[in-house]
């Protein structure tokens, strides 16, 4: 079953949740949370060992998380998911006409162009189209979407950091608290109107959601840090945040969840219900499978691991937060871990090709089944009607022929009208100035009316006519007659259809019908 890593990388802790997914089932294996090691500054004892930065302090806790999550060895994952920093990118909720949905990965670079502080040629960016987060004023002929534009330096960065401390890269590369989105799809479905508090130390992020669909978010450069002292500051900017949402058409939230680090700080859920006066409660643990290895006091921690839970989702499940690996940064898969899953993927093609061998197996059988019944069923019928039982298709292709005349020339005639006109063309001399007024066909009998020059030239057409086709038989001048206020004659002609062919058929049909009464005749003399 694969295990897939939600990585969630603090300014104080590295958080990682461990998910095994098989098929219908999605168990939370193991939750892990490695503190940053404290900073030894550059001028300090060089006897001192320790991280020297931020970057190098969440490298080591980065390994020894993730080490921990995967069973003590680096690389074993079929998955990791990541996020960097919302405060460091800029996301908009934009709205584009409904006649460019198919062209927006074209059109919206040239809208976001002057709505975000970066180059967009150094940038990647991805969207989502919102369908249950629509506002009242969006419009109905309009594409409400959410959009995240980060510098490529910056997602770079963070893959690298990732892939150095882990030999593996993320496959994903999310939003800041996006990735709590994917907690929210998968939660039970309602219609109210929800915020996520994602409390941090140096900065909060702050996701409204409507209809389970993320349709709003803001990055604030405050947290727990500074507190109580920052209180006031950090309300201030939530209601801020939530006045800014309502002024784009949206409603106030019912009530607000609480994730991150600093959701257990002493007295925030209190004070932030008295100033944003709405009920403020922790994250509700999520439904799902839960290992030996997840402890008690782990599982009441659920909203501190909520972020890394959710990265973790987006490559569990369909993902409904952003995905930043776009471009020259998407993630590809190399041989390594095709090569790692080769029994797997041997294994699978032998289950198909045993699969199709008795599929086929089982057809073939109940096609020579049905072969039998067949052959069978033949044999009772060619005796009943043939007077001989066979099961030989041939055989009884062949007694049919003897009983119906099967082998009989094909009884279509051998000339129609349409041949008699063309034979006529052909036989009127170029020199002859003809009409024809009509030519009666019936049961072979042809009776033609024309005008020539001359008696002569009639007599002349009837010959060639006699001559230049068989079938043709009697061919005769029945009639002429000069034609009234004209120097010319009409004339009648009539002839037989009647091909030699026809005739050795009718002369069979008669020796053929000879011979029934001799054989009739016989049997009586027998008796």
């Amino acid at each position: 079953m694969p295990l897939y890593l939600g990585i969630d990388i603090g300014a104080h802790a590295v958080k990682v949740a461990a998910l095994r997914v098989a098929y219908r089932k999605t168990t939370l294996e193991k939750l892990v949370s490695v503190a940053l090691p404290a900073i030894v500054p550059l001028g300090a004892d060089g006897a001192v060992d320790g991280p020297r930065d931020l970057q190098e302090a969440q490298k080591i806790a980065l390994i020894a998380a993730v080490s921990d999550a995967s069973g003590g060895k680096l690389g074993k994952a079929d998955g990791l998911a990541v996020a960097v920093p919302g405060t460091k990118v800029a996301t908009r909720r934009m709205k584009l006409p409904l006649s460019v949905q198919k062209q927006i990965s074209e059109v919206l670079p040239f809208e976001l162009e002057s709505q975000v502080p970066f180059d967009l040629d150094e940038c990647v960016w991805d969207y989502r189209i919102l369908q249950a987060g629509r506002l009242p004023g969006d419009g109905a002929d309009e594409l409400a979407m959410l959009v995240a534009v980060a510098p490529r330096a910056l997602i770079a960065a963070r893959i690298a950091a990732v892939r150095d401390a882990t030999t593996q890269e993320p496959e994903r590369v999310s939003v800041g608290a996006f990735p709590l989105a994917n907690i929210v799809a998968a939660s039970p479905r309602t219609n109210e109107v929800v915020a996520i508090l994602d409390l941090g130390g140096a900065g909060s992020e702050l996701l409204i959601f409507q209809g389970n669909e993320l349709a709003f978010s803001r990055s604030i450069d405050c947290g727990t840090k500074g507190l109580p002292q920052s209180a006031s500051r950090l309300a201030r900017e939530l209601r801020t945040s939530l006045s800014a949402f309502r002024a784009q058409g949206g409603t106030a939230p019912v009530r607000m969840f609480l994730a991150g680090g600093g959701v257990f700080v002493a007295g925030a859920e209190s004070f932030l219900a008295r100033e944003l006066e709405i009920p403020v409660t922790p994250l509700p643990e999520l439904a799902l499978d839960v290992a030996p290895t997840v402890t008690v006091e782990q599982r009441s921690q659920f909203p501190v691991f909520a972020k890394a839970i959710g990265s973790a989702l987006s490559l569990a499940n369909k993902p409904v937060d952003l995905d930043l690996r776009r471009g020259s940064l998407a993630f590809e898969r190399g041989f390594g871990w095709l090569s790692e899953r080769l029994p797997v993927l041997s294994g699978l093609v032998g289950i198909l090709g045993l699969a199709f061998l008795l599929s086929s197996t089982v057809q073939l059988l109940a096609t020579y089944k049905e072969r039998d019944a067949l052959e069978a069923a033949l044999g009772t019928v060619s005796k009943d009607v043939l007077g001989e039982e066979t099961t030989s298709p041939d055989r009884v292709t062949e007694l049919l022929g003897k009983q119906t005349g099967a082998g009989d020339t094909d009884p279509l005639p051998h000339i129609d009208g349409f041949d008699v006109l063309v034979r006529f063309a052909e036989v009127v001399p170029s020199s002859v100035k003809h009409d024809i007024e009509s030519v009666d066909l019936a049961k072979g009998h042809v009776r033609l009316s024309g005008m020539v020059p001359t008696v002569s030239d009639a007599q002349s057409i009837a010959k060639n006519l006699a001559d230049a086709e068989p079938c043709f038989q009697n061919v005769k001048v029945t009639g002429t007659n000069q034609v009234v206020g004209q120097d010319r004659q009409k004339y009648v002609m009539e002839f037989e259809l009647r091909c030699p062919e026809d005739a050795k058929k009718d002369a069979k049909k008669k020796v053929d019908t000879a011979k029934e009464p001799a054989k009739d005749s016989g049997k009586e003399s027998e008796k």
